[in-house]
């Protein structure tokens, strides 16, 4: 990762790095990989080291259930539900509610 001069950012700097607005997409990444929504577990070294892949991946996770996010290495994600921007904690609650739900008879298709 480098900063906006272009060099290289020394450990200290990552670990405000990581403990700031990459660990928003550390922590979605986390709790959409427990409720089996993003397939893979990302770290903080493959957001820090391959931003726009990982990245790219918990927003397509969450757009699986119909919330868009829009990461951000260096300010806080945004994210959007049914038109409305909400808070990480709500789009987490909304993910954790749909998970709990599970598909609706409607969604059912009839075997025949």
């Amino acid at each position: 990762m480098k900063d906006e001069k272009n060099n290289e950012l020394n450990i200290e700097q990552l670990d405000q790095v990581n403990g700031g607005v990459i660990g928003d997409s550390m922590k979605d990444s986390d709790v959409l990989y427990k409720l089996g929504i993003l397939k893979e577990e990302i770290g903080g070294s493959d957001l820090t080291f391959h931003w726009n892949t990982y990245s790219a991946k918990v927003d397509e996770a969450w757009k699986s259930i119909d919330i868009i996010c829009v990461s951000h290495p260096t300010s806080p994600n945004e994210y959007f539900y049914q038109g409305k921007s909400i808070t990480q904690d709500e789009a987490i609650q909304i993910a954790k509610n749909l998970m709990i739900k599970g598909p609706q008879i409607k969604d059912i298709q009839k075997p025949f």
